[in-house]
């Protein structure tokens, strides 16, 4: 089983609102104060501009009712072998032995992907029964 990479649809600089202050209540009044200060649907000509100045004026104001959300946690997904490969290959000094370790370390990732993979692809199956 092999995955393909996707590329990160947002950049690093978008900055998401944390939404759950509004999922557990706890914000809602400030999110809806903020929100009703800010919106001016009658700004802008065409319907264009409208939509523009609707999604700038909720973006903003979920800032700064629910603040910024923090960033998740990539979880690790290396075993502990391909880790000790990879500081044996870092520290190695002779040429040969770094090809050696390279190639120890490029299919104990392959397995590590394959069991990652798999791991992910029995979770999808859980959730979807």
């Amino acid at each position: 089983l092999k995955l393909s990479s996707m590329k990160e649809s947002r950049t690093n600089d978008t900055v998401l609102p944390a939404l759950v202050g509004l999922r557990n209540g706890t914000k809602v009044d400030q999110y809806n104060k903020e929100l009703s200060n800010r919106l001016l649907w009658s700004i802008g000509d065409n319907v264009e501009q409208k939509w523009d100045n609707l999604k700038k004026i909720v973006k903003t104001a979920s800032l700064a009712a629910l603040g910024k959300r923090p960033k998740a946690k990539k979880k690790q997904y290396l075993s502990e072998k391909s880790k000790m490969l990879l500081q044996q290959m870092r520290a190695s000094s002779c040429e040969s032995e770094y090809s050696r370790l390279k190639e120890l370390v490029t299919e104990s990732c392959k397995i590590d992907d394959n069991i990652w993979a798999e791991r992910i692809g029995e979770q999808m199956e859980e959730a979807s029964k």
